[in-house]
This record gives structure tokens, C-alpha cells and sequence, in this order.
């Protein structure tokens, strides 16, 4: 009887917790390796998906803070711009700023109607009837600037310089005041074309 043999496997079963004649199941070291492996990259890509989404979260939240991308770029500074309301009103003048809650106008002119019924009238007749006037000239002085709610604008645009609005904006006197009332200086017409159908 070989009692050399049995001491050993008693002392490597007490260092091992193992009860004797049983042996511990050996996992081949290279699956153990990559399932540690693998576990290693899922956190980091977790963590890497995680930083990118809080990333993009951010971007959005700022860019919707600013406010997207500006229309102030489309306006030319040297020209008149027209903003046509959603009530049918167009004003004329400088564009100084806009954004996602106001447009901000000042030079102000817009167009009055001297018939008070120009459904009824013809086109040509209509456009004849049609007047230019600066704010500012009438009776209650308002000051040359508007703030415009972009909810209320159709669209604007910006306007040439030799068309009927910008000659007769260039053509138009400064506003005097006379006594108490406006006086006539300060409108000129848009469509001087006198021929009647």
C-alpha cells in the first residue's frame, strides 16, 4: 500500500475545500479569459453609448435654446424688407433683428386704402386708391419701431429698391406736423396709372 500517495491528496484536499475523491472540474483557461474579456467591452460600450446619447441630449437642449438657425442672415441690410401679416397688413421697412418670438422693424411705412370700400372696386381702380404712409406722422406720434409677433407674420421678404414701394418711399417728404393734424405731405401713391376701365 502505497500510504505516501493518500497523505498528499489529504493535504491538497484540505488546502482546497474540496472533500477527498473528488476532483475539481477544470474550465479550459481560455474561455474564462474571453468571458472576462467580453464583459469588459460590454461596460465600455455601455458607458461609450451612454456618453454619446448624453451628448446628442445636450446638443439638442442648446440648439433649441439658441434657437435654430437664424433668419437675420437673409436679410440685406441695405434694402427695405415687406412683412405681410396674417391679417392682410404689409409694413415696410428695416429689418434690425428676428427671432423665434419677435420681429423687431423700424423706418416703418405701410399702405392705407383711401376708399373705404375697395372690394367693390375694380383692380385698376383699387391700386389707384392705394396711399403711402410713414409711421410716425399720425396723430397719436408713435415712435418709428415695431415689435412684430412672429406668430402673426405670413412672411417677409426683402424689396428692390426700384419698384413702386421703394420709389415712392424715396420720393416721400419727411413728416410735418401741422397744427393738431397730419399733414398731407407725408403720403405720395403707390400706382399713378389714372386710366379708368
Amino acid at each position: 500500500m502505497d500510504f505516501s500517495n493518500r497523505s498528499t491528496q489529504q493535504t491538497q484536499s484540505a488546502h482546497s475545500g474540496t472533500p477527498l475523491g473528488t476532483s475539481t472540474p477544470t474550465r479550459p483557461a481560455g474561455k474564462d479569459s474571453k468571458r472576462r474579456f467580453d464583459s469588459k467591452w460590454w461596460r465600455v460600450g455601455a458607458v461609450a453609448l451612454l456618453f454619446c446619447i448624453t451628448v446628442l441630449i445636450a446638443a439638442v437642449v442648446a440648439l433649441l435654446a439658441i434657437g435654430g438657425p437664424s433668419e437675420n442672415k437673409f436679410v440685406n441690410d441695405s434694402k427695405y424688407q415687406a412683412v405681410f401679416l396674417t391679417n392682410g397688413q404689409v409694413y415696410f421697412g428695416h429689418i434690425k433683428d428676428i427671432n423665434s418670438s419677435y420681429i423687431d422693424l423700424t423706418n416703418i411705412y405701410y399702405l392705407q386704402s383711401s376708399s373705404s370700400d375697395t372690394s367693390a372696386a375694380s383692380p385698376s381702380t383699387a391700386n389707384n386708391n392705394v396711399t403711402l404712409i410713414k409711421l410716425g406722422c399720425e396723430l397719436h406720434k408713435p415712435y418709428d419701431q415695431m415689435l412684430i409677433n412672429v406668430s402673426q407674420v405670413s412672411f417677409w421678404e426683402n424689396i428692390q429698391s426700384d419698384g413702386q414701394v421703394g420709389a415712392g418711399i424715396a420720393k416721400l417728404p419727411k413728416c410735418t406736423q401741422a397744427t393738431g393734424t397730419t399733414s398731407q405731405s407725408n403720403t405720395t401713391p403707390t400706382n399713378t396709372n389714372t386710366t379708368k376701365p
